[in-house]
């Protein structure tokens, strides 16, 4: 507690003169009581931190707090009561709005919008409005937010009123919503820029990003690059992507690449080890392949695992090492794995591991994605193109001999997805596994 207005001056590093202030009593009671509330909210911050046991204090000593009139304690217990008893809730908020509170104004009104139906929505309006009202920026982007992502329907002049009102007040975030806004909607392209460097010189990172994605899309390379620099100074791991992705393909500057694929890996982007990886297997530099492999490995990228097991079968022919790698890219779902070592067990000869890797992707002729894979890496299937029919024909439920929907020949019949139409095999191969159709051709089902 405070004695003096001595005792305020050195906590809070204010100038005193007691000869100047007539009101030290009431400024030491105001400090006090301040001090006094902000322990009071601290301890049942502490009560509620601990869980269900502290329920009962915690109601106790928020509610002394607003005994003591404390706005913060008003919202605190509305929000405690959020997920208890909304009725309760309601009512804390409206005290702390009725004390002129903007924050529960926002707090409430982003309740109902997270409620997702037509009344909340007319609540969520009524506050975010009542807080537009006092000036509130953060309610006007919001509010124009709302507009732009839910009831967008006809109401284009409400979301640009309201980004432009939040921009005027200094939001960032509606800067950035004036850009899309300019892109998508009312499409200009100059102000959808003016909108992105306003937003970006205002330190947005997405848009120091994204101006530079359109810049390189028009070929800009030099405002391009400032750009990806400005994010990059600012930490932007996405742009330091985009650079290294650029002086691979567009400028090629292999070190540069690489500089900036490291300051992506510094920022934690497993995928780009693996890009590194492959990059320094490219050039032959194993060593340094090694480390960027085993580095995205021992953070569970499957990938890595299956390059590391490519690079032990067809490089090194160190087939113990490739099994293991495969074998861990398997245990992550790695399909290209599973094919790979069907073609590793089909040139040895052994058939039936062969067919346990094929049938390991997924029953062949029930799941689209698995067509895809196999044509993805059709100079594989191709060598062994007829034990894969042998394959298909194992998971195919035989129904009868008789005469086929799709060609009118008598021949044996299996059942399609639709459980109810069969076709033969000839058919069903070059429907479903050629042409990637799995509906029925009789039913579409």
């Amino acid at each position: 507690m405070f004695k003096s207005l001595q005792d305020i001056s050195i906590k809070y590093n204010i100038k005193f003169d007691d000869n100047e202030n007539k009101h030290k009593r009431q400024i030491i009671r105001m400090f006090n009581k301040n001090d006094l509330i902000d322990g009071i909210n601290k301890l049942a911050n502490y009560y509620r931190s601990i869980g269900p046991d502290g329920n009962e204090l915690t109601k106790k000593y928020y509610l002394l707090g607003i005994n003591y009139g404390s706005i913060t304690s008003m919202i605190y217990l509305g929000h405690f009561y959020k997920y208890i008893d909304t009725v309760l809730m309601e009512k804390y908020l409206i005290m702390a709005i009725d004390n002129g509170s903007i924050d529960a104004m926002n707090i409430l009104a982003k309740y109902y919008s997270d409620l997702r139906e037509e009344h909340g929505y007319e609540l969520m309006k009524k506050y975010y409005l009542m807080a537009i009202e006092k000036g509130c920026s953060k309610a006007m982007y919001q509010l124009g937010n709302h507009y732009h992502h839910v009831e967008y329907t006809d109401n284009n002049h409400l979301i640009k009123k309201y980004y432009l009102m939040a921009a005027e007040n200094g939001s960032v975030s509606a800067m950035s919503g004036l850009a899309l806004y300019y892109k998508y909607m009312e499409t200009d392209i100059e102000l959808m820029i003016y909108y992105l460097r306003m937003a970006a010189e205002n330190g947005r990172q997405d848009d120091m990003h994204n101006l530079g994605v359109y810049y390189e899309e028009i070929k800009n390379y030099d405002l391009m690059k400032h750009y990806y620099l400005m994010a990059i100074d600012n930490g932007y791991s996405f742009s330091m992507v985009r650079l290294a992705m650029y002086y691979t393909n567009i400028e090629i500057n292999p070190e540069l690449m690489v500089k900036y694929l490291k300051m992506s890996i510094e920022k934690g982007n497993i995928q780009h080890m693996d890009t590194l990886g492959t990059h320094y297997k490219e050039t032959q530099n194993y060593d340094l392949m090694k480390q960027y492999y085993l580095m995205a490995i021992n953070k569970g990228f499957h990938q890595s695992m299956y390059n590391f097991a490519n690079y032990y079968k067809y490089i090194k022919k160190d087939y113990a090492l490739m099994l293991k790698y495969y074998l861990m890219a398997i245990d992550n779902n790695c399909n290209k794995s599973m094919v790979e070592l069907a073609h590793y067990y089909y040139t040895l000869g052994n058939n039936d591991l062969m067919r346990k890797y094929l049938l390991m992707t997924g029953e062949i002729g029930q799941f689209p994605y698995e067509y895809e894979m196999f044509h993805d890496y059709a100079e594989i299937i191709g060598k062994y193109n007829l034990i894969i029919i042998d394959v298909l024909k194992e998971t195919l439920e035989f129904t009868s001999n008789d005469d086929c929907i799709v060609c009118y020949e008598k021949k044996d019949l299996y059942k399609l997805n639709c459980k109810n139409h069969s076709i033969c095999f000839d058919c069903f191969y070059q429907i479903v596994y050629i042409n990637m159709d799995k509906k029925c051709p009789y039913c579409r089902q």
